[in-house]
Formats: C-alpha cells, structure tokens, sequence
C-alpha cells in the first residue's frame, strides 16, 4: 500500500538535458523529497548538448539520473514498489499523497488540493517561457512573483522554492 510519505511508489521525473530542465528537475525532486519522503525516484533526461555542467545535482543529491533509452523499463529500476508514475519535470509535489485525496497533477491556478501540482501555466506572476533558458531558475526570486491573488497551490510553490533555494546554490556548485 502507497501511504502518505510515498512508500512503495517510484516515481521518474521526465526532462529534456537543457539548462531550463535542470531546475527544474531540482525543483521537482526537493518537492517530492520534502513531501514524499519514502518515494524512490530517477531523473531520466532525454540525451541533449548543454554548454554548461548540469544535472551534477543528482549525484551530489543521491538521486540516479539516467538518460532516456527507448529499450530500457525504467519501471524495473525500482525496488519493492506498487505503483511507478512518470513526471514532467513541472510538477512538483507540494502535499503529502492522499492528504486531501486528489493525486493530480493539476494546474497551480487551481482551487482543488492535488499532491501534484504544474506550473507550465505559471505561477502568480512567473511565467515558465522566460527562465526555460535560464540555468539559474527563479528560486532566489521568489518574493517577485508574489501577487494578491495566488491559489494555495501558488503559495506551496513559491514557499518550497524559496526553501530549496540554499540547497540548490550549494549543489551546484
């Protein structure tokens, strides 16, 4: 049985190798990490050329990072679970699983309670298409896209990153 720290649930995070993914990547993984303790998870990029040095935060972090094979189960890369799910790397998790009963993932600008929430669609006033690109990602800067109308899934979000901005910085560097 899956209980609400994660166990016996194996969860990959699905990324492109690219800057914009690495963070966020990292942001799903703290989240996951700080909600879903008892979780097992993988990072499986997709192969990619990146200028910079990314995603040493895996190894730093203990969390196996293995890039996409079309020949390989990742299901069988975990041990003893009942259930494996597959994250974009835009979903974080930002409340333990069955709290409210909703697994998601739904949208932050949702009104419904979920595990798992995305913010592809934003996040008060952030808006993903301008830090894709970017290797820093928006967690030192969280208090900017702070607005007087954010979902409490935009506060979860905000909140865990403001949180894991110091281990990020420290990952990597």
């Amino acid at each position: 049985m899956i209980d609400h720290t994660g166990t016996n649930l194996g969860i990959i995070i699905d990324c492109d190798y690219g800057v914009g993914h690495h963070w966020m990547a990292f942001a799903s993984w703290y989240s996951i990490y700080k909600n879903l303790p008892d979780a097992q998870m993988i990072v499986r990029p997709k192969r990619g050329m990146s200028k910079l040095l990314i995603f040493n935060w895996t190894y730093k972090c203990g969390v196996p990072c293995i890039f996409f094979s079309p020949n390989l189960d990742f299901s069988k890369l975990f041990f003893n679970v009942e259930d494996v799910i597959t994250l974009p790397c835009s979903v974080m998790a930002v409340r333990n699983f069955n709290e409210f009963g909703i697994l998601g993932p739904l949208s932050t600008k949702s009104e419904e309670l979920p595990t798992f929430v995305d913010y592809s669609d934003g996040c008060g006033s952030f808006v993903l298409s301008s830090w894709i690109n970017r290797a820093d990602g928006p967690f030192a800067l969280t208090e900017q896209f702070v607005n007087g109308d954010l979902t409490s899934n935009e506060m979860k979000v905000l909140k865990l990153w403001e949180k894991m901005f110091p281990t990020f910085k420290e990952v990597n560097k």
